[in-house]
């Protein structure tokens, strides 16, 4: 996952929820808990795989989760401490669903494509 090229929306926007996490954990206390509104605009940007994935690696003593709530998905953050977050990390390789549902994504076109192939016996130009 480290080879994973980000698009400049991407960055940007990592950029940004980076700079608000980081003004949040200056006066944080262990426990808190942040709530960011991706709002319809940004709220595709990422895959959230690639969103946790990118937080998690660049902070250690936060552990984030997305939610859909009536209808609009919030970011969830929760300022914990190193040994919570290495369990955390621990626990959620052995639960690895975030990563197969981001694969279930990336290969949804490809199945997609197999179906045109298979069934409508189709030459795909493109």
């Amino acid at each position: 996952m480290s080879n994973y090229r980000f698009s400049i929306s991407e960055q940007n926007f990592l950029s940004f929820l980076f700079e608000k996490i980081n003004e949040w954990l200056i006066t944080a206390h262990i426990g808190d808990q942040m709530q960011y509104e991706l709002h319809n605009n940004n709220r595709e940007i990422l895959n959230d795989y690639l969103l946790h994935f990118e937080f998690r690696r660049c902070f250690k003593t936060i552990w984030t989760m997305t939610k859909i709530i009536d209808n609009k998905k919030i970011l969830f953050i929760e300022h914990i401490t190193k040994e919570t977050y290495e369990q955390k990390i621990k626990d959620n390789i052995d639960n690895n669903q975030g990563f197969q549902l981001f694969i279930q994504s990336l290969i949804g076109f490809t199945n997609l494509i197999r179906y045109i192939r298979d069934n409508y016996r189709k030459p795909i130009v493109g």
